[in-house]
């Protein structure tokens, strides 16, 4: 319900941030065999208007911010599996009388899990 987060149109020498209520969406699904692993996809989406302003005079912002992320494991030995995974991190902040500005983040990872 309350959230924070960068915002590159902040003057305040004080912070760099601006803060504010706002929502939450969440959904998330998996998909498990025995045999051929789990596959899991989630998609989280978050909004963030300001509630004080930090920048310029009488400007309102709001931040939407998407996270979507998929993972596969798959089991090789015993209790260890091998994980794959991707995120994708989208950001689009919005502030009145600016323009707003989008940025991106992919990351790909790997590693080993070890359940028991």
């Amino acid at each position: 319900m309350f959230a924070a987060s960068n915002n590159k149109y902040t003057l305040d020498e004080q912070r760099d941030y601006n803060y504010g209520a706002g929502a939450v969406g969440e959904v998330e699904g998996w998909l498990s065999h025995p045999t051929f692993g789990i596959f899991m996809v989630s998609f989280n989406h978050y909004q963030i208007y300001t509630s004080r302003k930090a920048a310029l005079e009488a400007d309102l912002s709001h931040d939407l911010s998407t996270v979507f992320r998929t993972k596969y494991t798959v089991p090789i030995w015993n209790h260890v599996s091998l994980r794959l995974e991707y995120t994708l991190f989208y950001r689009h902040l919005h502030f009145t009388g600016q323009s707003g500005y989008n940025t991106s983040e992919s990351l790909v990872g790997t590693g080993l899990d070890y359940r028991f």
